[in-house]
């Protein structure tokens, strides 16, 4: 190998480093699944930046823990019902996060990115 190959930085601007940047960014739908059973505490909501729904699980599993009467059978099956119906989000939520980081990983700081991003934090 040439003395010339040996001397470039691949760790400052280069592709093979912002690719390297990305896809430490990017989330998987493997580890969201296996955060869903955690969904009481938002779990899956942190993990795909969405820090308002990972709250509202979590204020939600506090309320039906704090007032659990008959009325809590009710609230519970609610709640179950809305966790399953996370699994259908986690999906969508995963592609238009990763997208969105991509754009931002291929645009920089531009308004692209920052549209995408704001489009992308969709509760």
């Amino acid at each position: 190998m040439r003395e010339a190959w040996k001397r470039i930085d691949l760790e400052g601007g280069g592709l093979q480093a912002a690719n390297r940047r990305l896809t430490a960014t990017l989330r998987s739908r493997r580890s969201a699944y296996l955060l869903w059973p955690g969904c009481a505490v938002g779990a899956h909501r942190f993990y795909l930046h969405s820090p308002r729904g990972g709250v509202a699980w979590c204020v939600a599993s506090l309320l039906l823990y704090r007032f659990g009467t008959d009325a809590g059978v009710a609230a519970g099956c609610t709640l179950l019902l809305l966790a399953l119906a996370e699994l259908w989000w986690i999906d969508r939520r995963v592609t238009r996060l990763n997208t969105a980081l991509r754009m931002e990983a291929v645009l920089g700081a531009g308004a692209g990115a920052n549209h995408a991003r704001r489009k992308a934090r969709v509760i």
